[in-house]
């Protein structure tokens, strides 16, 4: 009865810790794809296309950004008509330069998103086409606004109803910037702006620096079993130091499981140069680091909420719940383990088919991403490790 309590207990952390970091590596994931550059909010006058236009045939430094887009947005909503059918819609008017998919994450349900020089194609959201068409698959429509006669070229589901098209002669006062340098996109942006007199007033937000930021989070529950693995046979060394068969033998297991893990699994950490004291007696650096981001991240909330942001800022906050509780699962995983002597073949079974349990519950729901190598591995590499330093201790005692 009692091991079948262990087990019921042990399922169920598992089933917790899985479904949660799961989640957390499919938010990391979402972000790391929809977020990878640098947004400028430009709090003055906007920048004309032929500034921008000139400015990137104008940049060949090092530091010149891969790509560029950039859009407005109306002030309220417009009213969207189709007078064949008497079909109304309100939606944001969204006039871009560039790459539409840069506006805001979206999913493209019918067709394609417009190249950038479609001057007569337009996007609209699915909610918008149902209202105007009675229909979502609306690809090919034609769609009057103002004196223009658009086409619809493709059908996204979106945050907001909105309909994105290319308009002449219009100011940008949003921009996004990608650079293949990630950590310094914010400061080269801010340079770029600078050099070409684009804009004086302006906000950066670095949307891509931070979502790698909480990608690297995101693997914390493993992180923290690849840890426990290592500390597992030190400290079963440490405690018998005085017997060296022993000692010899489970400093053998401690090198043949870094062996393992470095080639199961991937230890490699992303930590930015900027977060780091560029020396270590600098003991103000932390304190002053921790004012800045507060500082910046207040500021950010001032500004006008747009469906982009909104989406990055949910996400991150999904990601750190989902983070928290997988890790709180696993610290409660790895405290189970504690004795000696009182495991064998059922923990790795149970440990085995949570993990795949976990993975099927979570593709079923719809949750794509692909799981990292601690999410395979990292549970039956600790079970493995109690194991043989429980058979050591047995089999060297004394």
């Amino acid at each position: 009865m009692r091991n079948r309590q262990r087990y019921l207990v042990l399922s169920l952390t598992l089933l917790v810790l899985f479904l949660c970091w799961g989640l957390a590596l499919n938010r990391a994931q979402w972000l790391e794809h929809e977020y990878q550059g640098v947004s400028v909010r430009i709090l003055g006058t906007g920048i004309s296309e032929q500034a921008l236009n000139e400015a990137i045939s104008d940049d060949n430094t090092h530091n010149a950004p891969l790509r560029l887009s950039a859009w407005n947005r109306s002030a309220h909503k417009i009213t969207l008509a189709n007078e064949s059918i008497g079909g109304a819609a309100k939606a944001r008017r969204i006039a871009v330069l560039g790459h539409m998919a840069d506006v805001c994450p979206m999913k493209v349900l019918y067709g394609a998103l417009p190249s950038s020089v479609d001057e007569s194609g337009c996007v609209i959201d699915a909610e918008t086409a149902l209202a105007l068409y009675r229909n979502t698959d609306v690809v090919g429509a034609r769609l009057k606004l103002d004196t223009k006669s658009y086409i619809v070229r493709a059908v996204v589901s979106s945050l907001e109803p909105m309909i994105l098209l290319r308009e002449t002669g219009a100011l940008y006062n949003n921009l996004e910037l990608q650079y293949s340098d990630t950590e310094n996109g914010g400061a080269y942006a801010a340079e770029f702006l600078y050099r070409y007199g684009l804009a004086d007033e302006y906000e950066v937000v670095e949307n891509g620096f931070f979502s790698k930021l909480a990608a690297e989070l995101s693997l914390l529950p493993g992180r923290i079993i690849f840890v426990a693995v290592l500390i597992l046979p030190l400290w079963g060394a440490w405690k018998r130091r005085n017997i060296p068969l022993q000692l010899i033998t489970l400093l053998g297991l401690a090198a043949i499981a870094f062996v393992l893990l470095k080639w199961l699994l991937d230890l490699t950490t992303y930590w930015p140069d900027r977060f780091l004291p560029t020396r270590w007696s600098d003991f103000e650096f932390w304190p002053k680091l921790a004012h800045e981001l507060r500082t910046y991240f207040n500021e950010l909330r001032f500004l006008p909420p747009m469906s982009k942001e909104l989406q990055w800022s949910s996400a991150i906050g999904s990601l750190m719940l989902y983070t928290g509780i997988a890790s709180a699962a696993t610290v409660r995983f790895l405290l189970s383990f504690r004795g000696e002597n009182d495991f064998d073949a059922r923990g790795l079974i149970c440990i085995t088919l949570c993990c795949v349990s976990s993975a099927g519950l979570l593709h079923m729901a719809g949750t794509k991403f692909i799981p990292s190598n601690g999410f395979l591995f990292a549970a039956p590499v600790w079970w493995l490790a109690v194991n043989c330093k429980n058979i050591v201790s047995i089999k060297l005692k004394g």
